[in-house]
């Protein structure tokens, strides 16, 4: 299933839809892919990404995912050769991983 921020957007009320839905740069989407080595538990079955945006609004979502996210899953946003890339499981074990625009 893949849904674009303007789908999103659409579907919230205008003063909950969160700042970086508006851009409609942003893809979010998610999976429940569970690697065959890992054992299933509640939020770990679950994977989400957000594709798309600057640097700068990627690492405020990131941030704000990162804060109580298990630190030996947590890969921070980094310049890669495609662009940004980052990958965190939250305080609930979901996965997220980042793909957007380079830092400069």
């Amino acid at each position: 299933m893949r849904k674009s921020i303007k789908t999103l957007a659409a579907a919230l009320p205008l003063a909950s839809a969160p700042a970086w839905a508006a851009d409609n740069l942003i893809q979010f989407s998610a999976t429940d892919w569970l690697h065959p080595k890992r054992v299933p538990k509640p939020g770990n079955t679950v994977a989400m990404y957000i594709n798309g945006g600057t640097y700068n609004e990627l690492r405020k979502i990131f941030d704000s995912l990162a804060t109580g996210a298990d630190k030996a899953l947590l890969d921070d946003l980094q310049d890669m050769p495609f662009g940004t890339y980052g990958h965190l499981a939250d305080r609930y074990g979901v996965h997220w991983f980042f793909q957007g625009g380079k830092a400069a």
